[in-house]
């Protein structure tokens, strides 16, 4: 977000075609929620995500859609340590507390980009 409202450089990794998985704030706080709700006994670890895959480059693509501003991106050599593609499995935040992200990347996006603009 910085990078494209000042107008910077943007480094991708490798080619950009490496994939991650992004879970919108208010989808991570209505888990916290259902989390609360919920006697524990012990420890308890989920993994939380939208389960749905976007490339760098689309990420990179969809802000600047969402910002309407252009993104200079410099595409440097692989790190090696990257993984190049990230998906995650939520079934035990499903199954046992019936959540699942909502918030699809682009509106995340949207309401992120608002917010940012407005924190400045």
């Amino acid at each position: 977000m910085h990078a494209i409202s000042d107008g910077a450089t943007f480094p991708v990794w490798g080619d950009g075609a490496a994939t991650r998985d992004y879970l919108y704030a208010e989808d991570f706080a209505e888990f916290f929620v259902l989390l609360t709700e919920r006697q524990w006994e012990g420890v308890s670890t989920f993994s939380l995500a939208s389960q749905r895959s976007c490339s760098v480059n689309d990420l990179c693509e969809l802000l600047q859609k969402v910002s309407g501003k252009q993104l200079s991106l410099e595409y440097l050599p692989e790190r090696g340590v990257d993984l190049y593609n990230v998906a995650i499995d939520c079934t035990r935040a499903s199954e046992e507390l019936g959540w699942q992200a909502t918030t699809e990347l682009e509106e995340g996006l949207v309401k992120t980009w608002e917010w940012f603009v407005r924190s400045r």
